[in-house]
């Protein structure tokens, strides 16, 4: 923990401005401001000390109003869901939640369209955001309504009251194939926050190859392949918005071959005869950077630091990166180096190298002397690539004489002209 001095530590000022002068009209700030300072650090019982003082002593103090609001807020019972998604059929949910000021939350299970809800959402190609990562985004917005049903389960949490936020857990009482819409509120509070479970009795493993995409659908209950399973596969390009649609069967193995298509978003969905759904994002993106290349610059300079109208000398190394690694060095590659102002976006120089067998580039150039100081980098532009990677940079200073600081010592207290 850092203990700040007095003249430094803010509670220690604004308690101080109290002490002082009892009748400033800062004194209610100072107090107000005590109180955000406890309240952002999720001190909650002293922020409401420090509002309440406000209140009782500066009743007409212009943060008046701002105090009981906060006190509001502070005060106000919530919960807040946790992340769910999807679970294999037959199993109980379990679900996380976190919830103040209150001693029990209402939960509400209503059974959810969640195979009309998919296929619309791949129909208009909002796909993206609804992966299991992060079903529970999109899970609290109002696109979920006009598909809930029916009201399964209703219960409720007994947890123990805290003022602050504090993690529970409660299991869900559903088990059957199918999507559920859970709701969790503090009783009588209006404020609602909502969930998505899918109990399914399907999944799929994608593997994305070099020219195609394997995709095997099993059992979610024990791992066993799905044959005969129909998978909807979805395309939809980007700059056209078109979408089409096309249905494959898996094999004896549970497997069925998709090759990504370019410039197209993929997603597939399996949708079982029981109402298990499972769905894969076979966006060509994903499966284009097996055999992406993206070029790497790595630069040094004689010197880290120059004056105007100094010779700057570098050199560059250039390389590419497959999967993760550096390729060979290559010979007889032209490479566009520029040398740019980092302070004001300006380019002073430009060469055009041809790289080595080691591949690499070298140069130099000199300073003007009116170049503002700063700092400069030198970069490397990959045309090919729409990419442009920083090699290194240096600095440009102007030149200071040496200051010496001398202490001399005198032989005698007193002397005159003359002496030695």
């Amino acid at each position: 923990v850092i203990q700040l001095p007095e003249s430094q530590n803010p509670l220690a000022l604004w308690k101080s401005l109290e002490t002082k002068y009892p009748n400033s009209k800062q004194v209610g700030e100072a107090v107000y401001q005590r109180g955000l300072y406890f309240q952002n650090r999720r001190q909650f019982s002293k922020a409401l000390d420090e509002y309440r003082r406000l209140l009782a002593k500066f009743p007409d103090h212009p943060r008046a109003k701002s105090a009981k609001k906060q006190i509001e807020v502070i005060e106000h019972p919530d919960v807040l869901l946790g992340g769910t998604g999807f679970y294999p059929s037959g199993a109980q949910p379990k679900l996380w939640f976190a919830c103040r000021n209150t001693d029990e939350v209402e939960f509400t299970v209503r059974e959810f369209r969640n195979q009309d809800y998919l296929r619309e959402r791949a129909e208009k190609g909002e796909w993206y955001g609804i992966g299991y990562s992060d079903w529970h985004h999109w899970s609290s917005k109002d696109p979920l309504k006009g598909y809930e049903g029916r009201v399964v389960k209703r219960w409720t949490q007994r947890v123990p009251k805290s003022d602050q936020v504090a993690s529970h857990s409660t299991t869900a009482p559903v088990s059957k194939t199918g999507g559920y819409l859970v709701e969790a509120r503090v009783p009588g509070g209006k404020t609602v926050s909502k969930g998505l479970v899918m109990l399914t009795d399907v999944a799929i493993v994608g593997k994305g190859l070099a020219d195609k995409v394997l995709m095997w659908v099993v059992d979610a209950r024990n791992g066993q392949p799905l044959k005969n399973q129909k998978v909807e596969l979805y395309h939809r390009r980007w700059n056209t918005r078109s979408l089409k649609s096309e249905t494959l069967t898996t094999d004896n193995n549970g497997v069925i071959k998709v090759v990504p298509q370019n410039e197209a978003d993929q997603w597939a969905l399996a949708v079982t005869e029981q109402g298990g759904v499972a769905f894969c994002d076979v966006g060509h993106t994903s499966f284009q950077q097996f055999e992406q290349v993206q070029p790497a610059a790595f630069g040094l300079t004689d010197r880290p630091l120059y004056r105007p109208g100094s010779r700057v000398r570098f050199k560059i190394w250039s390389r590419e990166l497959i999967k993760r690694e550096y390729g060979p060095a290559k010979a007889g590659i032209k490479l566009q180096v520029t040398i740019n102002s980092v302070d004001v976006f300006d380019t002073v120089k430009s060469f055009e190298l041809t790289t080595d067998e080691s591949g690499s580039v070298s140069g130099s150039f000199e300073l003007n002397s009116e170049l503002p100081l700063g700092e400069y980098s030198i970069d490397v532009q990959y045309p090919e690539f729409g990419f442009t990677d920083e090699a290194c940079r240096f600095r440009i200073e102007e030149y200071k004489k040496p200051e010496f600081a001398v202490t001399v010592t005198p032989g005698t207290k007193a002397a005159r002209l003359g002496d030695t």
